[in-house]
């Protein structure tokens, strides 16, 4: 799939199978309507506007509104593949991607869909246990100066990333894309901005001038 494509895509049909009773268009978007009345039957948005009736069907018939729900899965595969961006793991059933960096520092990339928000998060560095505070202190202070996302320390095993996350329900699919860049550009590149000195808050070098010089470039 090319970069260009991903101007063509569209969210996956919210009732796929479904079938309107009024159009008889299958797979529709939007709310579907289906009677509680009738042993099996749905309207779809503008069908359920126009009270659409049958033989059994009647507009007088209680219609319970169902929500249909895109998912952004989809389109974030086809963002890597249009980007030609090699995916290392991919878990479709928990809607998880993951990308390996290879670098100073090695890092990596994992993308996970929920319901309403899309989290993407950045690691590759474990603290050892007797520099814990130090890398504390470092992020903490990193933290402060970001507009977006945060770096997470785990206290338990050293594990370091940075996480930032955008609620995805009810935009667009194009818009949706345009966050996810954001996000994953934004990401990535906080990420080494930090890490790239990480290495000399290990050594001891103090941590108050360490942020003074990344944050003044």
């Amino acid at each position: 799939m090319s970069t260009d494509a991903l101007q063509d895509l569209k969210w996956p049909g919210p009732h796929d199978g479904i079938t309107c009773d009024g159009c008889k268009k299958i797979g529709f978007e939007g709310v579907r309507y289906k009677c509680s009345e009738c042993a099996d039957f749905d309207l779809c948005p503008a069908c359920f506007l126009l009270r659409k009736e049958t033989d059994t069907h009647k507009k007088n018939h209680n219609m319970v509104p169902i929500e249909g729900i895109g998912k952004p899965y989809p389109l974030l595969l086809a963002f890597f593949q249009a980007k030609s961006l090699k995916i290392a793991v991919e878990n479709q059933e928990k809607e998880m991607l993951l990308l390996k960096y290879s670098g100073t520092p090695d890092f990596v990339v994992v993308v996970r869909c929920y319901r309403q928000a899309v989290t993407v998060e950045v690691k590759g560095q474990n603290v050892p246990m007797d520099k814990m505070k130090r890398a504390a202190e470092y992020i903490t202070r990193a933290n402060y100066g970001l507009p977006r996302g945060r770096f997470v320390l785990d206290d338990s095993d050293g594990d370091l990333r940075f996480r930032m996350s955008f609620v995805w329900s009810g935009l667009p699919p194009k818009v949706l894309l345009v966050h996810f860049g954001v996000a994953y550009d934004t990401a990535t590149s906080t990420y080494l901005r930090y890490m790239n000195h990480f290495d000399e808050i290990l050594r001891g070098d103090p941590v108050v001038e360490v942020i003074k010089k990344i944050e003044s470039k």
